[in-house]
């Protein structure tokens, strides 16, 4: 793909998820933390919500991660899907908050 191409598509504000994702991956939590309290502040892309519930389910923090993934359904932007599947959620399944929503989203 052209360079041209891969800066069209990408967002500038990926960076800084990318970062704090990987941060939280390599367990440096408080990297990860000071990243996530500069992009969450207000507005939020749609498409930013469910990776930042994602960190906050990385870094251990469900109270975070839950309450990004019900802004993400509030707002019609987030794929429980992904959430579903990837082996690396299952804490985020097995709490009773990820079954509510799933009801909520009438996908259970």
């Amino acid at each position: 793909m052209a360079r041209g191409s891969r800066e069209f598509n990408q967002d500038p504000g990926d960076g800084p998820v990318s970062q704090a994702y990987v941060h939280a991956l390599a367990g440096e939590r408080e990297q990860s933390r000071a990243i996530l309290e500069r992009i969450e502040a207000p507005p939020v892309a749609p498409w930013f919500i469910w990776q930042l519930a994602r960190i906050h389910a990385e870094l251990g923090d469900l109270d975070g991660c839950f309450r990004w993934l019900e802004i993400g359904v509030e707002r019609h932007s987030v794929n429980l899907a992904n959430f579903r599947l990837s082996p690396r959620l299952a804490l985020v399944r097995q709490d009773s908050r990820f079954e509510a929503l799933l009801e909520h989203m009438k996908l259970a």
